[in-house]
């Protein structure tokens, strides 16, 4: 009988070990954990004097730029030339929902059964025409808790920054008013820094605010969506903890280096 209770607890053990080998290395579980500690890491700086900073991205971070892209598709459905031209597509078109965007539009639409490039094409002349404006970026939407969990850190004492790829000319009124409206803190312990100019590449303009991070105070955390962008703050800042928004990002190749957290919003907080 021990006999065969000792084999029962190897297997066991063994299965165990099995399983374990095939899941997710730890530095990509989905987990809201880094979240509080984020928050007790701000107030523990704020306790020796220190000036915590937090720094977020914003599209598909905390605000949803796929809620944009949803907004203009919905418009294009219902433009009468569209309608006319496009009968069987437009109503594939309207079903077509946040959840369901993808960030290459002609692999949005292929998940409906639509692959007409020509009306891929126009479809994507239309977003590009909208979508970086001031107009469109002022509706999206937040990320689940996100102001929420911004305001808290707030609140406990971190200096926010918001850095963004986007740039001011187009969409810089837009997204203060954006921010504002979904309860976003802003002012002097709250800032906004985008890009100078609409040609300035993304991750470059980033990386150039590193020094002016590191003037302001201590670097705690970073959130990001794109795995390029938050392995760059994680070389830049080691000691800071570093979160992936698993939301929607480019098809570059690039996936978060071991020890940056995965989370799919700020429920967990």
């Amino acid at each position: 009988m021990q006999n065969m209770k000792l084999r029962l607890n190897l297997f066991a053990v063994i299965l165990f070990l099995g399983l374990s080998s095939n899941s997710a290395p730890a530095a990509t579980d989905f987990r809201s954990d880094p979240l509080a500690q984020i928050r007790s890491d701000v107030q523990a700086a704020v306790r020796i004097g220190q000036n915590p900073i937090v720094v977020f991205d914003l599209d598909d971070t905390l605000v949803r730029a796929t809620s944009r892209t949803a907004r203009i598709i919905a418009e294009f459905a219902h433009e009468p030339s569209t309608r006319s031209r496009y009968p069987d597509a437009v109503r594939k078109l309207e079903i077509i929902r946040v959840s369901k965007i993808r960030y290459v539009m002609a692999d949005t639409l292929r998940q409906f059964g639509i692959e007409d490039s020509a009306l891929t094409e126009e479809l994507t002349a239309y977003w590009l025409a909208r979508f970086f404006t001031n107009e469109y970026c002022e509706r999206d939407l937040p990320v689940p808790y996100a102001a929420r969990y911004v305001s808290r850190l707030a609140r406990a004492g971190a200096t926010i920054v918001y850095l963004s790829g986007r740039d001011v000319p187009r969409m810089g009124r837009g997204t203060v008013r954006d921010l504002r409206r979904n309860g976003f803190p802003l002012g002097p312990n709250a800032i906004l820094l985008m890009k100078p100019a609409a040609d300035n590449d993304d991750l470059g303009f980033k990386i150039a605010q590193f020094p002016r991070l590191r003037k302001m105070g201590t670097v705690v955390a970073a959130f990001e969506n794109e795995p390029a962008n938050i392995n760059a703050f994680q070389a830049g800042f080691p000691r800071a903890t570093m979160v992936f928004l698993d939301t929607i990002h480019s098809p570059k190749p690039d996936q978060p280096n071991p020890g940056v957290f995965w989370v799919r919003d700020f429920a967990g907080e």
